[in-house]
Order: structure tokens, then C-alpha cells, then sequence
């Protein structure tokens, strides 16, 4: 992937995360948890995402960020491409059975808009731009899991075109055991 994915007329800027952003990311990340706090749900509220994952992101080159026209970086989300631990352990029935063990799919992990950049469309536009991203790679899908009790991000996925496959144990989530609800998009 090129840095710069996505510009428009009005200079909103898709682009992959540098390390001079990881202070921008790692903002943005506790400022999702303490949004997501608000809905009174225990998801992000243990200290993970913090700036270690943002390191991790931005080294391993699958954070994108969504910088507005002022240069201000005010989204993030993880593009990972598969296989992803937990969704390989989970019993979900996923739209696209793996062919011969040759499982191509990314999942999006860590996905935070700043409080004042919401209602925007920016996470959406984003989500575009991933699932773009995704094709190009050759993912088949996009899987993405939240807490059942985050109805903004449940209600977020299906109007991105998501369908919500069922609940599910994360093995690996620095959180818990905490159950999920994993969902797909076939791209």
C-alpha cells in the first residue's frame, strides 16, 4: 500500500500511520475507550488499546488514519491481514469457508474517532477505503468483532453492510475472556 490511500476535494486525507502519528493514535484510542465507557460497557476500559498497540500498528504498517484538511489526525483504525488467532478459534459459521487452509481475509481492530470529529462520516469513509485496501490484497472478507453491549458500533457494522454472525470467546484479548460479537463483510 502507498501512504497516501485516499484524498478528496475538501482535503480529507486516508493515509497509513507514520510514527510521528503515534501520539495522534494513542490519543484517539483512549478517547474511543472513554466513549465507549459512556455506554456503560467494559470494553477498551483495562488499559488496552494503548500507545504499545498503537507502536505495534504503525510498525507492522496496518494503522490507517484519516487526517482532515486542517492536518489534524482525528480517526484510526488496524487493518490486519489474517489469519487472526481469535477468529480462527472461534465456532462462527463465516460466509467464506477458507479453500485448502488458504484463509485471505484482514480484520479491522482498534478502530477510534476523536469526540469532536464524530457525526462526520469519517470512520465510514475509512471503513470504504479498508475494504478497498482489502480487495487490492486479494481479502475475500473483512471480519470485525465489538461487545454486545456497544449497540453504536453494532448498529455502525450493519450499516456499513456487516452481517452480525453470533457471539463468540476471544482467546486472546489482553482484556479477558470477555464474549464478542463477531461480524463479516464478503468483499
Amino acid at each position: 500500500m502507498s501512504d497516501v490511500l485516499y484524498q478528496d476535494s475538501e482535503g480529507i486525507t486516508i493515509r497509513m500511520a507514520c510514527p510521528a502519528d503515534e501520539d495522534a493514535v494513542t490519543h484517539i484510542l483512549h478517547e474511543g475507550a472513554a466513549q465507549i465507557a459512556q455506554l456503560g460497557i467494559d470494553q477498551w476500559q483495562t488499559g488496552y488499546p494503548d500507545r504499545e498497540e498503537a507502536q505495534e500498528d504503525i510498525a507492522a504498517g496496518q494503522c490507517m488514519v484519516l487526517e482532515t484538511s486542517s492536518g489534524n489526525v482525528v480517526a484510526s483504525l488496524a487493518l490486519c491481514l489474517g489469519p487472526d488467532t481469535d477468529y480462527e478459534a472461534a465456532d462462527i459459521a463465516w460466509q467464506k469457508a477458507p479453500q485448502q487452509n488458504n484463509v485471505v481475509y484482514v480484520a479491522i481492530h482498534r478502530c477510534a474517532t476523536l469526540r469532536e470529529a464524530t457525526g462526520h462520516g469519517y470512520m465510514k469513509l475509512l471503513f470504504e477505503v479498508a475494504a478497498q485496501q482489502s480487495a487490492a490484497q486479494g481479502a475475500y472478507a473483512i471480519r470485525i468483532d465489538t461487545h454486545p453491549g456497544n449497540t453504536v458500533m453494532r448498529a455502525f457494522l450493519q450499516s456499513c453492510g456487516y452481517r452480525e454472525l453470533g457471539p463468540f470467546t476471544p482467546v486472546s484479548y489482553g482484556e479477558g475472556k470477555d464474549v464478542r460479537i463477531a461480524y463479516e463483510l464478503v468483499i
